[in-house]
């Protein structure tokens, strides 16, 4: 991985390291001032059904609770993932809508130096860095996933 890349990498992740102990991350998100917002239904865009959305004006984190009840029984009943709450699923995407509202609002939550660093970064290698920050964050939070994280991650595309 490229310098640039590695060092914003390591930004992110100690961002969401400051998460306190014992506050939800629904709680941590909207006390920086991102709404959440769980909607039944997700908008069709062509054949994609998006699981979460982030939409900068107002900072907003849409979750599209059809969607994830969807990929809650893929994962159970068709690939046998039991032990997997809903409320884990949404949590993948809240941490990756997160990440988004990062790179998007990066000089509200960085120094200046940091934030032009990260808004250097193309949407394409954004992408790439949520997915894998996303995947980083979920193997340290929840080890007991570790096993079926591919296939729990390889399904998602919030």
């Amino acid at each position: 991985m490229d310098t640039p890349k590695a060092d914003i990498r390591h930004i992110l992740i100690d961002y969401l390291a400051r998460q306190e102990p014992g506050t939800s991350l629904s709680e941590w998100i909207t006390g920086m001032g991102i709404e959440i917002r769980e909607l039944e239904k997700s908008p069709r865009r062509g054949t994609l059904l998006l699981r979460s959305e982030y939409q900068p004006n107002p900072p907003t984190i849409l979750i599209y609770q059809d969607v994830i009840e969807m990929w809650h029984t893929k994962l159970v009943e068709e690939m046998g993932l039991t032990g997997i709450e809903e409320s884990l699923l949404k949590e993948l995407c809240l941490v990756h809508e997160l990440l988004h509202d990062l790179f998007v609002r990066a000089k509200t939550h960085f120094p200046r130096q940091e934030a032009r660093l990260i808004r250097k970064i193309s949407l394409r290698q954004e992408e790439f860095l949520v997915r894998e920050i996303v995947r980083d964050w979920m193997k340290s939070r929840y080890p007991q996933y570790n096993d079926p994280l591919n296939q729990i991650l390889d399904i998602h595309e919030c």
